[in-house]
């Protein structure tokens, strides 16, 4: 087991006093040790909650539902998908960019330059 800390804050109205801390947690440090710690049926639980999330997430990029099963199918969790390292999609970002010229967007790469 080791140690982990855990950061918190919790939304209040505007104008009060943020609340945040930090707690400690022991995690497992392998999916064995996890199994013993809290059982098979809590990490496959978790696991399976997890992996739903991240497909849950490819489905909102696709344009049709066709795609969004060809984008599930091709998912293999803890592979990365192709994203700007602005954590923008290429899909966001070529929905920003519709409808600009080549000249504006030319102007905006060299802003990034």
């Amino acid at each position: 087991m080791k140690a982990t800390n855990i950061n918190y804050s919790i939304k209040v109205p505007e104008g009060a006093e943020p609340q945040s801390g930090t707690v400690s947690m022991n995690f497992p440090e392998s999916v064995e040790e996890a199994a013993q710690t809290w059982g098979e049926e809590v990490v496959l639980k978790k696991c399976l909650a997890q992996v739903t999330i991240d497909a849950r997430r490819l489905c909102y990029e696709a344009e049709s539902e066709e795609q969004a099963q060809e984008m599930v199918n091709n998912f293999t969790p803890g592979v990365g998908r192709e994203r700007m390292t602005s954590g923008v999609s290429q899909k966001a970002l070529l929905q920003l960019l519709k409808g600009r010229s080549k000249e504006e967007i030319a102007f905006l790469i060299a802003q990034l330059s």
